[in-house]
């Protein structure tokens, strides 16, 4: 598990810390250089820089995965071989006025999948919540 820490100024870096030498000593904790903030994409890049795994899965700090998300995703790419990426439907739970937004065009059914391209405005306003993705 890769851990970026985007200059956080609370003791996020040194509760990290403290875990990985506690409990999960194969932990990755990345800063940006000087811990400065340099926002979610170059967060996200620096993490996907340093892995090395067959697949990327992302979760940012305000998300949440639900119990089975990353075994059933995992499952369609057993399934497929030709998927690339998987990504689920989203419950957003705080963030209110975005709910509509990712709920609405991701609301069918588990078992059957989209085209995403079909949808309009695919490519203007896409839906996929990145902690939902899997790649």
């Amino acid at each position: 598990m890769i851990l970026v820490d985007d200059g956080s100024s609370d003791r996020t870096w040194e509760l990290l810390h403290e875990l990985q030498e506690s409990r999960y000593p194969h932990l990755i904790l990345l800063p940006h250089p000087g811990r400065e903030n340099h926002g979610s994409s170059m967060a996200r890049a620096l993490g996907v820089a340093h892995a090395c795994s067959e697949y990327i899965a992302f979760l940012d700090a305000d998300d949440l995965y639900a119990p089975s998300k990353l075994e059933q995703q995992l499952a369609a790419f057993e399934r497929d071989p030709e998927i690339v990426m998987c990504h689920t439907a989203v419950e957003v739970i705080n963030d209110l006025d975005q709910a509509a937004f990712y709920e609405a065009a991701l609301s069918g059914s588990p078992e059957s999948p989209y085209w995403f391209r079909r949808q309009k405005d695919y490519l203007v306003r896409n839906r996929i919540c990145l902690s939902s993705s899997l790649v």
